[in-house]
């Protein structure tokens, strides 16, 4: 997978946030107390930066995400043991926590910055959140920006031309710039449209594929959120993709199993929603998307062809034998079994072709 055969491996690779991921190993090597609390775009290589950083200043990366562990217990469970224990094999650690924003207990996270031995790095979507007033107060802010369409073209084309990829310099373009500064979506983009005559065209026609394309392979919380608020269609839309295409994606049970109980959860949501006039509850059911994407142990490298869902499904254009037949779209539909049966028999009337009846 591109995505991964051309990863930075050092903070001067990170695109367009090389100066803030070097912010982040000075920060690792020479702390001396409180958290780095780590904002952005998703996209921007926050979480890489803290990998690349902990291995170049030696330190042990103890990860967590508030997503998967978001209770007191949880995260003290996974994270406040580990950041009062010395590593057994590096001389130290540095504690990783995740998707801040969904984490349930904000106080488990503050006792973990004030009583770990290690230094500690968050990564929130909305740093300014007021739930996390508290955390900022013991925590020294870096933001990660945008990276520049022409950044990411430039590296699009490096990519296609050591791939010998077949894609177009417009297309590439056109990639990056639909990305909005999201150098991971780009990548994908880039890999999975890579015939020429379609690469980069995310209108709103393909949108919905490439929604539910990047919800499936991914397992951030800021990913699934940002592609849910840049989408042509509505978020209803897109839960109703994902139930559909979900089996088509997963391959483990208990993986489908919580990926259908997330979206259960936010269709009932939804219905509260309608029939309580409950909008203040609006926000929730992008919950069931986030839940998709976080039902997975990891991402599944393989290629799936995705299709709409059968109340969605793209009708066959049916003019050509309503012409001939002299009866309405409606009617041909009617007649459909019929058809398919004269089809057979090669017994259609003059001027239809069987290739005008499959699909009926």
């Amino acid at each position: 997978m591109l995505l991964k055969k051309y990863e930075p491996v050092s903070a001067s690779e990170i695109l367009g946030n090389a100066e803030a991921a070097r912010a982040v190993e000075k920060f690792i090597r020479e702390w001396k107390g409180g958290a780095l609390m780590i904002s952005g775009p998703p996209g921007t290589g926050k979480s890489l930066s803290v990998k690349l950083a902990a291995m170049a200043a030696g330190a042990e990366l103890v990860e967590s995400s508030a997503a998967d562990d978001r209770s007191l217990k949880g995260l003290q469970a996974t994270i406040k043991n580990s950041s009062e224990q010395q590593s057994l094999i590096h001389k130290k650690k540095a504690i990783l926590i995740e998707d801040l924003d969904m984490v349930d207990s904000v106080k488990a996270v503050e006792e973990i910055v004030k009583s770990s031995k290690f230094p500690v790095l968050l990564i929130a979507a909305d740093p300014y959140s007021k739930k996390l007033r508290n955390l900022r107060a013991v925590s020294s802010p870096l933001a990660f920006k945008r990276v520049r369409y022409d950044s990411i073209a430039k590296l699009l084309k490096n990519i296609r031309d050591k791939e010998t990829l077949k894609s177009s310099d417009i297309a590439l373009s056109h990639i990056a710039r639909v990305a909005d500064g999201d150098v991971r979506a780009a990548i994908i983009d880039m890999e999975s449209l890579a015939d020429e005559k379609n690469a980069g065209l995310r209108d709103s026609e393909n949108d919905i594929f490439e929604t539910v394309k990047i919800i499936f392979k991914t397992r951030s919380m800021e990913n699934v959120l940002s592609v849910l608020r840049n989408s042509e269609k509505p978020e209803s839309d897109v839960l109703l993709w994902l139930e559909w295409n979900l089996a088509e994606e997963y391959e483990k049970p208990e993986e489908i199993w919580k990926a259908l109980d997330s979206l259960s959860k936010a269709d009932l949501i939804a219905s509260r929603i309608m029939k309580r006039q409950a909008w203040s509850l609006a926000k929730y059911p992008s919950m069931g998307a986030v839940g998709v994407a976080l039902a997975k142990q990891e991402m599944y490298r393989k290629f799936t062809r995705y299709s709409y869902p059968r109340a969605y499904a793209a009708r066959k254009d049916t003019s050509k034998l309503s012409s001939i037949l002299h009866i309405s779209s409606r009617r041909v539909r009617e007649y459909a079994h019929l058809l398919r049966a004269m089809s057979k028999k090669s017994a259609l009337p003059e001027g239809i072709e069987k290739e005008d009846v499959e699909g009926l």
